[in-house]
This record gives C-alpha cells, structure tokens and sequence, in this order.
C-alpha cells in the first residue's frame, strides 16, 4: 500500500446490475462504479491503503500465469492449504448460493441482492469460512518459521511480515515483534465485516467473520476475551473510572 496508487476499496454490484470487466474498473468505465486506479505520486514515499493496488496486482498475476485468477488462486494457494471451501469465482455459482451468508445492513436488514458482485477479485472477491482463512494464517505463519515452503517460501513470508510504512508488511499489517509480532487484516464489503489476526511467535491466532454491517458490535467482545485467554498483548480492556460530579454541578 506505498505504491500511490488510487482508490481505497471498492462497493461492489447488485448481482441483477451489470458489472465491469477488470480493465473497465481500472479505467474507470461504465459500468464501473469506482474512480480510474491510477499512480497519482512517487512511488515508496507514503502509505495509502489501495484496494485499487491489489486490482492492478490481480490482473498482473493472472496475464503473467496466464490463467484466470479464481483458477491461479485455487492451484497456487487454496489447494496446498487444504482450503476446500474457499472460491475467488465471481458472481458465485448458482451451485452455491446455498452455503453463502447473507449480507446484512445495520438494522438486520438483508442487503438489495443479498449480496454484491466483485470483479475486483484480489481486493474484495475472496468467499471463503473462517477454518478456511484460519489455514491461511496457519500456513504463513508455517513458512515465516520454515516449517513449510507449501506456498511461499521462508524468504519471502519473511518480507510479508516485516513492518514497513504504516506498519504494514505485504499485504497485512504487521505489529510488534519476537513472540509478541502479530500481523492482522479486517474485511469490510456491503453487508459483512470480519477480522482475522495471527501470532507466529506463540503459533496462534483468530479469525472472525460476520454477515452485518454491524459486526464490530460482535467482534469486538469476542476479540477482548479470546485475548485475554491467550494473553496477547495489545487488547487490554480499558477501564474507565467515573468521576464525581456534585448535583450542583
């Protein structure tokens, strides 16, 4: 995300709308809903969180394997992570709806569509379960410690988990360090929130997801006890002392 590049996230298409192409959302063409991904700045300079780098990085992957990307996704990650249920595909198959949740707004109800279409797969497009993403943080954390090269050798899960500009690493947001590094990422698309951290020191970490817009009113909670059970650093509750105030005052 020190790229300069535009456009933080991306919102997505009703599934009964039409939808762009890739190259359509980079150039900002009907029937995109986004703004033109562009380089606006020098390069290295500054940190500015681009969901538009990642749909750059997509279409890069996919021309250079010269493979679709759900494909590429699934062969070079999914599979050697024994993540079964995950699927960049987009719009998801009709074969299964039936295991996808629901997104929902606030106030508990379901958004127009159920839920959005992301041509901006490597950004927004990722369907997939906690377990699934749980073997994700698993097998980074196998390769930062050398225990796997599976997907990604030692080398370069090394330089994904190293803090850099906004401390950030290559793709996660990387804090701490020794037993204490933790690296994190939070999911935000219409009607869904989720957040997922992992602790490659203490071999440890969490993922929670939810179909609301609201879900931080959950996660947060869940994220404060699971912490303190681990005892990980960084999610002590805050106590707030009242202070006296006179009737009169």
């Amino acid at each position: 995300h020190n790229g300069s590049q535009t456009v933080h996230g991306l919102r997505g298409y009703e599934p009964d709308k039409p939808f762009p192409t890739l190259v359509q959302v980079l150039a900002g063409a009907p029937p995109a809903n986004s703004d033109p991904i562009r380089v606006d700045g020098p390069v290295g300079k500054q940190w500015r969180y681009s969901g538009g780098g990642f749909t750059i990085a997509q279409l890069m992957t996919s021309d250079a394997a010269g493979q679709d990307f759900p494909s590429l996704m699934k062969d070079r990650v999914f599979k050697p992570f024994g993540m079964d249920l995950s699927t960049y595909q987009q719009p998801l198959p009709a074969a299964r709806l039936g295991e996808a949740a629901v997104g929902y707004r606030a106030k508990a109800i379901a958004i127009d569509g159920l839920r959005n279409t992301y041509p901006e797969m490597a950004a927004a497009g990722l369907w997939t379960t906690p377990s699934d993403l749980a073997r994700w943080v698993i097998g980074l954390q196998d390769a930062y410690a050398g225990r796997s090269a599976a997907v990604l050798d030692q080398k370069t899960a090394q330089a994904m988990l190293t803090p850099g500009m906004g401390d950030w690493g290559l793709g996660v947001e990387v804090k701490g360090q020794g037993r204490d590094l933790v690296f994190s990422h939070g999911g935000a698309n219409e009607g869904f929130r989720n957040e997922m951290f992992g602790f490659p020191g203490r071999r440890q970490g969490v993922v929670i997801m939810t179909n609301s817009d609201a879900g931080e009113q959950v996660m947060g909670p869940l994220l404060h006890a699971i912490a303190a059970s681990y005892g990980w650093p960084g999610f002590e509750t805050k106590t707030i002392t009242p202070v006296a105030v006179k009737p009169g005052e």
